[in-house]
């Protein structure tokens, strides 16, 4: 199911894993775009980058959701669900976000 806080595999410029954050009433609409935070297995400290434990992501490895390179795909580029991230970790990645675009959260 696509959906806020869902780990999937997207073939972008190559297979790489993506968190979908667009909310329910987009993921919920019959639109061809949504948006989502790739995951890189390159982890910085930085404020735009989120590690993501993999036990709590259903990853191979711990990744960082680098906030900062938020996209835009079409949903035919999702190629399988991973699963859910989890609740915490959603959390500071939405937080990142607010930041990053300078939006409330």
């Amino acid at each position: 199911m696509i959906a806020p806080g869902r780990v999937w595999w997207a073939t972008l410029d190559k297979r790489r894993p993506v968190l979908i954050v667009s909310s329910h009433d987009v993921c919920d609409l019959d639109v061809d775009q949504i948006q989502v935070v790739p995951l890189s297995r390159r982890i910085r400290n930085a404020p735009t980058h989120v590690r993501m434990v993999a036990a709590d992501t259903g990853l191979d490895q711990d990744m960082a959701a680098v906030v900062s390179e938020v996209l835009t795909i079409r949903r035919a580029e999702l190629t399988d669900d991973i699963g859910p991230c989890e609740p915490d970790s959603y959390l500071k990645i939405r937080r990142a976000l607010s930041a990053v675009l300078d939006v409330l959260a």
